[in-house]
């Protein structure tokens, strides 16, 4: 099973702290302090990027919700004009304001 971001972003601070008090050891296999700023870094622009991705998400429901509103309006506003028109147009006209209704 994958691990969550939270779970992930706690790995990366708990290694980050833990390097410098193992450096001693560490250090023979290519870890450095940098090692550690690196880890910190990284963690800090997930951070950033995962609270722009929110914001994003928030706007894109509220958008996604104006949208549906406005089509809705859309379709009754096409509805009540189509009901209008088919009363006052010929039915061999209704094709003009894009009407395919038979009846």
């Amino acid at each position: 099973m994958s691990k969550s971001l939270n779970q992930r972003l706690q790995s990366l601070n708990l290694m980050a702290e833990a390097i410098p008090e193992y450096l001693d050891i560490l250090s023979k296999v290519g870890i450095t302090e940098e090692t550690s700023e690196e880890l910190k870094d990284l963690k800090s622009e997930i951070e950033k990027l995962n609270s722009e991705q929110e914001k994003l998400k928030k706007e894109l429901k509220l958008k996604t919700e104006e949208l549906n509103s406005k089509i809705a309006k859309a379709d009754s506003f096409y509805s009540e004009n189509k009901k209008l028109i088919k009363i006052k147009v010929d039915q061999i006209n209704w094709v003009a304001f894009g009407i395919d209704d038979k009846r």
